[in-house]
């Protein structure tokens, strides 16, 4: 049972089992369903959570749908609780509210947005069960049958979770009218890998898959053979006829890749045989492995050059159609601006319009001309009366510079040496050589 036990322990770091709980999730919720309606929601939102979950990571063999048997209720066997005594229960409850509806409902309700938006789209409505108000069903002791329901349910939560992520991942992918298209099978092996590894969708995941991205996040629109992705969310689309030639190539394309990889994977084997055959001095041995590696190698040359060939007729056909888009886009400019020049009336009219504001621009200056020399003062001063005034300035203003000029000559410093105390004193500074008589001896 350690595989079965990794599953529990799997939910357990995952936060969805706890060891304190599982005691009453092992248990049956029959009478916990009728008496405390809450602890019975609870038990059912874990229960929901760790299936979900455990599909959604590849623990259950599928990914976007459950079928309940005791090959399920086996994968949850604990070697201290046993088997699950509610599974049944709980999925017969999760299919009657929607949560978990069958694949036909699935498909119904995809291609009628309008049916069941409140069952999908609010996870939690049903927890509350119409306020606490005990059903029909159960005011009869009627309880939901115990026994496993015989449809294939939907996991819808982890429809719109791995749609959402292809969302994501394909945005990446795409910058060609090319890359938005595929067949169902590219379409695995390009979101596979990454997306849902180890596993492969069954057709009847894909089908419920596809259907959710194109009726309800209106993300592509596909037929039995091709799928494609839309520009945006809001833009409506059809299968075109060269959307399934494009579709053709691809899937060829993908086809070669592949043939291609698996030649390369005998190459590198037979490479291997050759190196251990010399080593063991098998000469015939070494030889034999070496003219099949020949020839795989030529035969890696020729898909080679048959996936350049092919990757070139891609790119016309992007050229092709980016040529398309921008001729588009050109006319409808064209178109635009046709229909302005019209609302203007045309070259004639323009020109009629701008010799009128020209017209109109030598009026006003005319105009301004006229009341600037109405508006100015006549002059009444007599000439040499301005002319005096002019002198009477230029010399006030020249006595002012002279007074300046001598003021800047007159030395504010104090003397260097000081001022003669004496007559005898001036005489000697006036007269260096006349010196004072000194007495005699």
């Amino acid at each position: 049972m350690h595989d079965d036990e990794s599953l529990i322990d799997f939910l357990k770091k995952r936060g969805i089992f706890k060891e304190s709980r599982l005691r009453s999730l092992y248990s049956d919720l029959g009478n916990l369903y009728s008496k405390n309606p809450e602890g019975f929601n609870a038990n059912v939102q874990t229960w929901k959570d760790a299936i979900e979950t455990a599909c959604f990571y590849n623990k259950l063999g599928s990914k976007l749908i459950i079928h309940f048997d005791e090959g399920l209720e086996n994968a949850f066997f604990s070697s201290s609780f046993g088997k699950p005594l509610s599974l049944g229960m709980i999925a017969n409850y999760l299919q009657e509210k929607n949560v978990w509806p069958n694949i036909k409902e699935f498909l119904h309700m995809c291609e009628n947005p309008d049916r069941g938006l409140q069952s999908y789209f609010s996870v939690y409505s049903w927890l509350h069960w119409g306020g606490r108000i005990i059903s029909s069903k159960i005011q009869k002791g009627i309880l939901f049958s115990p026994s496993y329901p015989k449809d294939t349910l939907v996991l819808v939560k982890n429809v719109e979770l791995l749609a959402s992520l292809i969302r994501k991942e394909a945005h990446q992918l795409q910058s060609t009218y090319t890359s938005t298209i595929y067949t169902r099978s590219s379409f695995q092996s390009t979101f596979g890998p990454k997306l849902w590894k180890d596993t492969v969708l069954s057709s009847m995941e894909l089908e419920c898959l596809l259907q959710w991205m194109c009726h309800r996040m209106h993300l592509i629109v596909f037929d039995k053979d091709t799928i494609k992705f839309l520009p945006n969310d809001f833009q409506e689309g059809v299968i075109e006829t060269v959307d399934k030639s494009i579709a053709a190539i691809v899937e060829s394309r993908s086809f070669i890749s592949r043939s291609k990889e698996l030649v390369n994977n005998k190459i590198e084997d037979l490479t291997l045989k050759v190196h251990e055959a010399i080593s063991q001095a098998e000469k015939v041995t070494a030889l034999t492995y070496l003219r099949r590696k020949k020839i795989l190698l030529k035969e890696s040359d020729r898909k080679e050059a048959a996936l350049l060939q092919v990757d070139s007729l891609l790119s016309s056909i992007d050229g092709a159609f980016e040529n398309k888009v921008l001729l588009s886009a050109l006319s409808s400019g064209s178109d635009v601006l046709k229909s302005v020049v019209s609302q203007m009336g045309g070259i004639e009219h323009v020109n009629e319009i701008l010799e009128s504001v020209q017209e109109a621009k030598l009026d006003f200056q005319e105009v301004d001309s006229a009341v600037t020399a109405i508006n100015t003062p006549e002059s009444n001063v007599d000439t040499e009366e301005l002319e005096k005034e002019w002198e009477d300035l230029v010399k006030e203003d020249k006595k002012e510079v002279d007074l300046t000029a001598m003021l800047n000559r007159v030395s504010l410093n104090p003397p260097s040496k000081p001022m003669p105390s004496s007559k005898e004193q001036v005489l000697n500074d006036l007269n260096p050589t006349h010196k004072q008589a000194e007495p005699s001896t």
